[in-house]
């Protein structure tokens, strides 16, 4: 249990940190005067942070497949639970506070995962449309654009074949109450 405890903390500490490096290098752009030729610098923190999440998905994506799988158990087998046993109204509000509380830690540890990939992509218009408005000389624009290009928008991996997005949540809690649904029609 505390291993799990810590990993999430990672993971909250590790989404909170690259969307707040993203927010805060767009916004350092906006602060840019148009002689200040820091492009290079602007574009290796975007590269390090785009390395950053692939080095995470590398790592991390089997564990936050796993407490996908988790939360979506426990929410569907405490939410059937509940609602099965509900004449034992104590034991079936216990029930049901943990697969609401399990839909909610889902939602609230991976909010932050969801704006990832919208974020690298505002970055890179904005570092664009920031190079196309500024002094810079034309070869550097358009060096500065294949370099853009180059990077993709990379998400957070849930296991190795799929990345969150942001209709992730609706999905999951959209299964969570169809398999309840199901399982209360099947064994009644």
């Amino acid at each position: 249990m505390v291993c799990l405890n810590m990993t999430i903390t990672q993971f909250l500490m590790f989404f909170e940190s690259v969307s707040e490096r993203l927010v805060l290098e767009s916004a350092s752009m906006r602060r840019l005067t148009r002689d200040e030729p820091c492009f290079r610098t602007l574009f290796k923190n975007f590269r390090t942070t785009q390395l950053l999440i692939s080095t995470f998905n590398i790592g991390y994506a089997p564990a936050v497949y796993l407490f996908k799988m988790m939360s979506l158990t426990f929410s569907v087998l405490c939410g059937y639970s509940g609602i099965r046993y509900f004449s034992k109204i104590g034991i079936a509000i216990y029930l049901l506070a943990i697969s609401v509380y399990m839909m909610f830690y889902y939602v609230a540890t991976f909010g932050r995962a969801f704006y990832i990939p919208e974020r690298m992509e505002s970055f890179k218009i904005e570092l664009l449309r920031t190079a196309q408005l500024s002094q810079a000389k034309r070869s550097v624009v358009k060096h500065l654009e294949k370099q853009v290009a180059s990077v993709p928008n990379v998400g957070i991996k849930v296991g190795t074949f799929h990345t969150m997005e942001r209709e992730s949540t609706p999905i999951f809690i959209d299964f969570v109450i169809k398999t309840i649904a199901s399982l209360l029609i099947m064994y009644r």
